[in-house]
């Protein structure tokens, strides 16, 4: 990476005699340049040491095929680091290992290297670590280490002729109290290479990715903005900064730039963008590029946000859909503050809200009387109904309907249009605008004449606002299926079971009509007999707590009828045979055996249930539910793997949502307990393999503290299978 680097122009006398300072090579000075200027070792070494091996692959013309690491492990206590790129000759080798300050990296910007440090940062953590080169057919073995006089010194140890690949590998004895220290520093540091090298001993699931909500090809906003960094990614190395760091040129910043600030940007910059400090740990402030950059970086962060906004807008294919639009995206904090105050569609100003009740130049503006219909949620047994408010606001929502009130049925067909149409959120009714006696008292129309209020007409509110094409009549709704319910004695009695249902109640039920404000007959659904405080279902009586269990099993939310909607209702034993005669309403029993008998999937789910309980107890190892635990590489195999998988997908399927249904459901229908001796068998024979591959397995106690236990587990089991192998 180049440098920048500045040039005094002096204007001195000729009898001044120049003295240039030098460095005195000591001890001490190496402490200061391979150590102290760290302020974590461990994740400046994997940092150096990949930003190292990334370069040569990129020198080498294979910048997207990634280097190796190799973690620490009990059984093998290094790390090591392997590229696969140019290698290094025995002279080059010798040189940069001796050098401080020295790299040939500082004239491109196309590599990160440029201090010449990097290679020596092993010295931050260890006294000696081994370098192998591959070059031109010829493997060297170097050890690089710390004198009696705690200078750095190196000697090749070996030399021989090879037909491996060439490259360089960093090898790093590590103490086993740092293994873990080692990997959550490998997964900070990587996590930001391109392409993200091979680690040996971190899986897949282990790499957290962020959640972005807007990116393109140079930045990503993050969703979680809660730590509030602005992350720079340079050279495959990520930097990450603080809002304080950002006080020299805070008071530069627009707000668009401020609030893109908020959102946890990720900004990725050229090499050589941006100055770094010698460690490399962070920016460095006070360089001529750093600030100048991260502004222009927002700004055009901020240029692309409006022009993707505003690209959106002008795909809009109506006005109201635009509006809708916009307050949607104004909506989405704490991108919404970036939208300009004024955003305009062919043309036309949009806005998000139509406020029917103003007051301008102390009048009263009323445009039109409002009233907005919506599902409520119950607070008693949780299902939805219908609630209504009168309104002064009419939101710009794509999910809400505006309706002009033309016809007494109003109310139950408006009602009926938000319970049968899931994606209706909100329906507004409008009427005439009128004043209360009230607003006339309050705008003082008797005294004073500036005070006058202007009161619209709905076709001057509508034509101002743009609203004729997507407003619809009342009068064009369907009427609300008739009541039977209504018509009926109140012997007729339709209920639902009480959530908070305890047995010192003397009714675990409620009547629908506490809870609804009507009872829609026709509309058909599921139904199941109530006798005394239970219901009768699968041949037996049950607690009214059983119908909430089967809703909640069989189905997201309540259980639904094929064609209707309507939830499961309990009804009184007089009324049943006005249920069993209507063929829109289905017995509960029958539901659940047509839908459940034949269903091969839910009740293969139940058998592989009960399989995992019978093969715990046939395997004799104490505490096998470890083994659901253990986490493999996607390349790993070996008969281990194999009964770990078995069990794991065994102790899925006992706790997965089909075998909890079949569970609650198998005594509505015929089933017979399936014989799970063959497979069980299987299962033994598999885990008796185990013990006599895996002889040490089954004497470990898993109940014992071990450190890092499941790893040391295992490693074991990777030896013995590389044995194998072999």
């Amino acid at each position: 990476m180049k440098l920048a680097t500045t040039l005094n122009r002096l204007e001195r006398s000729d009898d001044i005699v120049e003295e240039s300072f030098t460095i005195a090579l000591t001890a001490k000075a190496i402490e200061v340049l391979s150590s102290q200027i760290y302020k974590d070792a461990h994740l400046a070494i994997l940092r150096e040491l990949g930003t190292n091996a990334a370069d040569s692959h990129i020198e080498s013309g294979k910048k997207n095929v990634p280097f190796e690491v190799t973690l620490p492990s009990y059984l093998a206590p290094e790390l090591i680091i392997r590229d696969f790129g140019t290698g290094m000759a025995h002279q080059k080798v010798m040189t940069m290992y001796r050098t401080y300050f020295g790299s040939d990296k500082t004239n491109s910007n196309e590599v990160t290297g440029c201090l010449g440090l990097g290679s020596k940062s092993p010295f931050a953590y260890t006294d000696s670590f081994t370098v192998t080169s591959w070059f031109e057919g010829e493997k060297s073995i170097y050890t690089v280490f710390k004198n009696e006089r705690g200078l750095p010194a190196i000697s090749r140890i070996f030399n021989e002729n090879s037909d491996e690949p060439s490259g360089v590998e960093v090898r790093i004895a590590v103490k086993k109290n740092d293994f873990h220290v080692f990997k959550t520093k490998a997964i900070q540091v990587y996590h930001w290479f391109n392409p993200r090298p091979i680690v040996n001993g971190i899986s897949d699931s282990e790499w957290v990715e962020d959640e972005i909500s807007y990116q393109s090809e140079k930045w990503q906003l993050r969703k979680d903005s809660y730590n509030r960094k602005l992350t720079i990614v340079m050279g495959n190395v990520a930097y990450h900064v603080e809002r304080d760091d950002l006080l020299p040129i805070q008071a530069k910043l627009s707000d668009v730039e401020k609030i893109i600030c908020d959102c946890s940007p990720i900004l990725h910059v050229g090499i050589g963008d941006v100055d770094i400090a010698a460690s490399r740990e962070t920016l460095k402030f006070d360089g001529p590029k750093t600030f100048s950059s991260i502004r222009a970086l927002l700004k055009n962060v901020a240029k692309e946000i409006n022009e993707k906004f505003q690209s959106e807008i002008d795909s809009c294919k109506t006005f109201w859909e635009a509006c809708c639009k916009l307050r949607k995206l104004k909506s989405t904090p704490p991108l919404g503050g970036i939208i300009p105050s004024s955003v305009k569609w062919k043309d036309i100003e949009l806005f998000t809200s139509i406020k029917l009740k103003t007051y301008s130049d102390e009048k009263l503006v009323h445009r039109c009387n409002a009233r907005s219909y919506f599902l409520k949620e119950s607070k008693r047994s949780g299902y939805q109904s219908v609630g209504s408010s009168n309104t002064i606001t009419i939101e710009c929502d794509s999910d809400s309907k505006i309706f002009i009130n033309d016809s007494k049925k109003a109310i139950s067909r408006i009602g009926y249009l938000i319970r049968s149409t899931p994606k209706v959120s909100v329906a507004y009714v409008l009427e005439s605008a009128e004043l209360s006696s009230q607003e006339v008292k309050a705008v003082g129309i008797e005294a004073s004449a500036v005070a006058v209020p202007k009161i619209y007409t709905l076709d001057e509110f509508l034509e101002e606002f743009r609203l004729k094409d997507i407003v619809k009549k009342i009068s064009d709704l369907p009427d609300a299926p008739k009541n039977h319910a209504s018509s009926r004695s109140q012997s007729y009695q339709i209920l639902l079971p009480l959530k908070d249902s305890v047995e010192s109640r003397s009714s675990h039920w409620q009547s629908y009509e506490e809870e609804f404000e009507e009872f829609d007959f026709e509309s058909g659904g599921i139904y199941v007999e109530v006798i005394g405080n239970r219901c009768f279902a699968a041949g037996s009586l049950k607690g009214a707590a059983f119908l909430y269990e089967i809703e909640s099993l069989v189905s997201e939310g309540p259980i639904n009828s094929e064609n209707t909607g309507t939830f499961i209702v309990g009804v009184r034993k007089r009324s049943v045979a006005d249920f069993h005669s209507a063929p829109q309403w289905v017995l509960l029993d029958d539901y659940v055996k047509n839908k459940f008998e034949g269903n091969r999937s839910t009740i293969e789910a139940y058998e592989l249930s009960k399989l995992h309980d019978v093969a715990m107890s046939y395997i004799n190892m104490p505490n096998v539910r470890y083994f659901n635990d253990f986490h493999f590489d996607k390349n790993s195999s070996g008969i281990f793997k194999e009964l770990c998988d078995r069990l794991k997908v065994l102790r899925e399927a006992k706790y997965g949502e089909l075998a909890k249904q079949f569970r609650l459901v198998k005594y509505f229908i015929n089933y017979d307990e399936p014989n799970l001796e063959k497979d069980i068998q299987k299962i033994y024979d598999l885990y008796q393999l185990c013990e006599i591959q895996y002889p040490i397995l089954p004497l470990i106690d898993f109940s014992s503290y071990i450190t890092r236990k499941d790893e040391a587990i295992m490693e074991y089991i990777q030896m013995i299978d590389a044995k194998l192998v072999k």
